[in-house]
């Protein structure tokens, strides 16, 4: 067996999700302060809250190529930007709960939904404005 071999997602979008979640994990984690960690928060540690997050991911993969495919013009810096934007939304939702620690929930899908549509289209019109406005 060649310990060398790449393996290829089964779909661009499978990588698409990956990308996605990790710089959501990323962001998220980085959303957290200093003096507390994941699991004093959601009760779980960094793992299992990638896996949790791998619904949301998804969900920003499925919009985006949305509204790519509906003539949205923005480029794969959208992932890196948008994530940061997305995370302190994310903990936003997290922070509202008011949850005693350990017994935060992950926040409403299709409330987190409505802040990733919202974040597509900033990012989308700031794009156009820049465009509008280059020689």
């Amino acid at each position: 067996m060649n310990s060398n071999k790449i393996i290829e997602p089964k779909s661009t979008s499978e990588a698409e999700i990956a990308m996605n979640l990790h710089y959501l994990a990323e962001a998220i984690i980085k959303c957290i302060p200093d003096d507390t960690c994941v699991g004093n928060i959601f009760g779980v540690g960094e793992d299992d809250l990638v896996m949790q997050l791998y619904p949301y991911a998804q969900l920003i993969v499925k919009l985006s190529d949305k509204a790519y495919d509906e003539g949205a013009n923005f480029s794969g810096v959208f992932v890196y930007e948008a994530m940061e934007e997305l995370a302190e939304l994310f903990m936003g939702i997290v922070d509202r709960q008011n949850a005693s620690p350990l017994e935060c929930e992950m926040p409403d899908i299709d409330e987190f939904e409505l802040d990733i549509l919202r974040v597509i289209k900033t990012f989308e019109l700031e794009v156009r404005r820049v465009l509008e406005n280059s020689p």
